[in-house]
């Protein structure tokens, strides 16, 4: 296998994360435009070439918009779709829908949003993403979103999949993961 880089990362902080709210389609914050800031200039002083791949939502599109790379959006890559409860706060959600959310806690992997996704949905969702990551010879950026991300570390790290929901993704934080001659590795790296 020849050596590849594939970079994950994030949106820059949202105003929809600012409010703690569930999904939407929010911009970035002032902090996730200065986050989209210092990737741009990460990864633009560079010398290596690499080609960026976001979701269709604003945040992550804003993210990547000043990198002097190719640039791919993919639904694929859009964040977990939770259903009726888009929009909403995490606080609204645990008080108005308290069945919902004890469920979901109990059991993150297989919980699915009314009218909306899984985890176990997710990974079916990206199966194309990660047949062409394994294909490909290029190094990628991936801008994405927290549960999309957990899932595509997951699976090229190959975790068990009752770990993928739980695998930590703080924002502003720049994961690697190299691929050389059957040897994997992982690091991360934040650029507040």
């Amino acid at each position: 296998m020849t050596s590849k880089i594939i970079y994950l990362s994030r949106h820059g902080e949202s105003i929809y994360n600012l409010e703690e709210r569930i999904g939407g389609n929010s911009d970035l914050s002032k902090n996730g435009i200065e986050y989209s800031k210092k990737l741009s200039n990460y990864f633009n002083n560079k010398s290596n070439k690499i080609i960026v791949w976001t979701s269709k939502l604003k945040r992550t599109i804003q993210t990547g918009k000043n990198l002097n790379f190719p640039k791919y959006e993919f639904n694929e890559l859009n964040e977990i779709n939770a259903g009726i409860y888009e929009n909403i706060t995490f606080e609204e959600f645990k008080n108005n829908y308290p069945d919902e959310y004890n469920k979901r806690l109990n059991d993150k992997l297989n919980y699915k949003y009314k009218d909306g996704e899984s985890y176990i949905d997710l990974i079916n969702r990206i199966d194309n993403i990660i047949k062409t990551i394994n294909s490909t010879n290029e190094d990628i950026l991936i801008i994405s979103h927290q549960a999309i991300l957990r899932v595509l570390i997951g699976i090229l790290l190959n975790k068990k999949l009752e770990e993928i929901p739980f695998i930590s993704i703080p924002l502003h934080t720049l994961f690697k993961i190299e691929f050389s001659n059957d040897n994997i590795m992982f690091e991360k790296f934040s650029l507040q």
